[in-house]
């Protein structure tokens, strides 16, 4: 019934290994999966990437559809809980808005999002720039660059952009 060669083959990288370097099926039985411990982290972490990217698309998609200021609070806050704070969710947003295999509407409801926060917090007070929607094609490009050049200024003087290039750097 079990096998007698202390060795398997994962599925996924082909690499014949020892039975510990596989997870458990059950914690009290013998029997193995079939990606080894190395390949299941990183499909793991993979699959988590994807679901944060999903789930920040839409709460960006719900931010730039807020009706209210404290509406698109709550859903920031939600945001900023999945990703483990704000250094979390603007590193993972930087990370997601320079890739450019990330399709462009994620870009797009980013910068909608953000602008749709600027509106709602300046609501009440004299609007010296137009609203999003009042907004030129070129007076939105020049926003978004603005605001990039904002970031990365922000992340060269923090001392965060050089770790993150390496992160990236590594992983190609």
């Amino acid at each position: 019934m079990y096998q007698t060669n202390p060795n398997k083959l994962c599925s996924r990288c082909g690499s014949t290994l020892p039975l510990d370097k596989f997870r458990r099926v059950y914690k009290d039985q013998e029997k193995r999966h079939c990606e080894c411990n190395v390949c299941y982290r990183e499909s793991y972490r993979r699959r988590q990437l994807i679901k944060r990217q999903r789930f920040s698309g839409r709460t960006l998609n719900a931010i730039s559809n807020a009706r209210t200021l404290e509406e698109a609070e709550r859903l920031i806050r939600a945001l900023l809980n999945t990703f483990g704070g704000l250094q979390g969710f603007v590193t993972s947003w930087y990370e997601n808005f320079t890739d450019p295999e990330m399709p462009n509407s994620y870009r797009g409801k980013s910068l909608l999002a953000m602008a749709r926060l600027t509106e709602l917090t300046s609501q009440g007070r004299d609007r010296l720039t137009p609203t999003v929607d009042q907004m030129t094609d070129d007076q939105l490009s020049l926003q978004k660059d603005q605001f990039e050049e904002r970031v990365l200024r922000n992340l060269v003087e923090s001392g965060r952009l050089e770790p993150m290039l390496q992160r990236i750097r590594e992983s190609n």
